[in-house]
């Protein structure tokens, strides 16, 4: 399956300036490349600041006019175009859980900070070791 346009669109900046690729790559087309190189495919979602801590965005998403907006749904309608070979680890509560001790988002620009950096490669790193099951 494509990804729905809305997603595609969204996910199309990062895929291009990163890796080169266009917006027409589909999550599909990514597996199948893993595939053909026998490679495990493992696709982190990283929630947004006002996923992670949202009391803390609540003006940003007043002024923006966001107050029924859904902002998980994204990461769901990811996961439901996700093909079955890959791995999927969702970032959202480890940062949520995290975030009750200390902020895991710059309020300037809403990157990580070094805490939330610290939680992301933690979690990266046991899912990492487990598809490649290194003990």
């Amino acid at each position: 399956p494509r990804l729905p346009p809305k997603i595609s669109s969204a996910l199309a900046p990062f895929l291009s300036s990163l890796l080169g690729w266009s917006d027409e790559l589909s999550l599909a087309d990514l597996a199948r490349m893993a595939r053909k190189q026998e490679l495990p495919l493992l696709v982190a979602l990283a929630p947004p600041a006002i996923v992670v801590e949202p009391a803390a965005d609540k003006a940003l998403a007043e002024s923006l006019q966001l107050a029924d907006f859904d902002p998980t749904r994204v990461t769901r309608k990811v996961v439901e175009v996700m093909p079955r070979s890959a791995e999927v680890i969702d970032l959202t509560g480890p940062l949520q859980e995290a975030a009750r001790r200390e902020p895991m988002h710059l309020r300037h620009d809403g990157h990580w900070t070094r805490a939330g950096h610290e939680v992301v490669a933690t979690e990266l790193t046991a899912a990492v070791r487990e598809l490649l099951e290194v003990p």
